[in-house]
């Protein structure tokens, strides 16, 4: 299926994507469903926060693991906590969250192209 609409080139510019590895993950006890606290290094770049609904899934072995993350969307406050990045993920078949994952190894703060 071909579509005849142009891409807006500047929308993909604006998106960065960087590669992130979660050094700290709390439950979030005020979150209303759920949710991990996490505390995510982008090498260089410092280190960000993020709240994610993963507990269905993970546990505390998220310390370690590399994770793909949008950087400039903003900031938001869930459960009394300040979540700067979007941490990645897909809806598995059954319906829970599973996150993307870099196929080997990458350095954190690596850029997504």
């Amino acid at each position: 299926m071909t579509s005849s609409k142009s891409i807006d080139s500047s929308a993909f510019e604006r998106l960065e994507l960087r590669i992130g590895r979660i050094v700290d993950a709390q439950l979030n006890a005020k979150a209303r469903a759920p949710a991990f606290k996490l505390r995510i290094s982008f090498g260089d770049l410092g280190e960000r926060t993020s709240s994610g609904q993963y507990t269905d899934f993970y546990t505390a072995e998220l310390i370690g693991r590399d994770v793909v993350c949008a950087m400039n969307l903003g900031s938001i406050r869930i459960g009394g906590f300040e979540s700067q990045v979007l941490v990645l993920g897909a809806r598995s078949d059954s319906g829970v969250p599973v996150l993307l994952i870099p196929e080997q190894g990458v350095s954190p703060g690596c850029e997504i192209f």
